[in-house]
């Protein structure tokens, strides 16, 4: 029994050890405990020098999504291309409601697992600047947010958008989204006129549930939780 309380005591210890904070201030060493939700190959051709995914991250608190992209080579060079990134957001779990993203302006995307979109959050840029920082209502077409917290880093870019930034226009379907405990669905895709706007870069979707706490397992410790998120 003793022992038991000291294990479980050395846990508790461990888990306050590993518990990290998210800032979004261009510094990604406090993702580093957080599981990959979307890995992405190399696929882009060398025409296409922006923006190839490579991995996607997703945390949340109970008020706020977390996401870092990552891509092959530099996400933000201070180039004069354009170029944008979208991280699609299945609200509600369910391909039937929202755009799918089995096809983009009538060409099939090859996308495998589809899923149906209420949202997306774009990062633009052009001529080596910002150019969107926007929150999209898809099926209205509409900007419900724009100026959320974002930061570059080297080969990623991390953002945060309080969930009540997510808001469904007046005319359209209205359902609780991203209540504690409700799962999601994220996928992404990439576009820009290096090559012709041609082709996009489409991730495959990843689940996340709303303020669930992430497994990590540090080397030869027990599993531990990572949760303590802030802006």
């Amino acid at each position: 029994m003793l022992l038991h309380l000291i294990v479980a005591a050395a846990a508790m210890l461990s888990v306050v050890a590993y518990a990290q904070n998210i800032t979004i201030d261009g510094k990604i060493d406090d993702w580093s405990k957080v599981p990959v939700a979307v890995s992405d190959p190399k696929d882009m051709t060398a025409a296409n020098i922006h923006g190839d995914y490579k991995e996607i991250k997703v945390a949340s608190s109970d008020t706020t999504l977390f996401v870092l992209q990552t891509v092959y080579g530099t996400a933000a060079p201070g180039d004069a291309f354009r170029y944008y990134y979208h991280v699609l957001i299945d609200a509600d779990n369910s391909a039937a409601t929202g755009i799918k993203n089995d096809a983009y302006e009538g060409t099939p995307t090859g996308v495998k697992d589809v899923i149906g979109s209420e949202f997306y959050i774009q990062i633009g840029r052009r001529n080596g600047a910002d150019d969107g920082i926007e929150v999209y209502h898809l099926e209205s077409g509409k900007v419900v947010f724009a100026d959320f917290p974002h930061a570059y880093s080297g080969d990623s870019i991390e953002l945060s958008v309080d969930f009540n930034k997510f808001v469904v226009p007046q005319g359209f379907q209205q359902t609780k989204m991203f209540q504690k405990g409700q799962t999601i669905r994220i996928a992404a895709y990439q576009e820009g006129n290096a090559d012709g706007w041609g082709p996009i870069d489409w991730t495959e979707p990843a689940s996340h549930i709303v303020g669930k706490p992430a497994a990590v397992e540090p080397g030869g410790k027990l599993p531990l939780t990572w949760a303590v998120l802030r802006r």
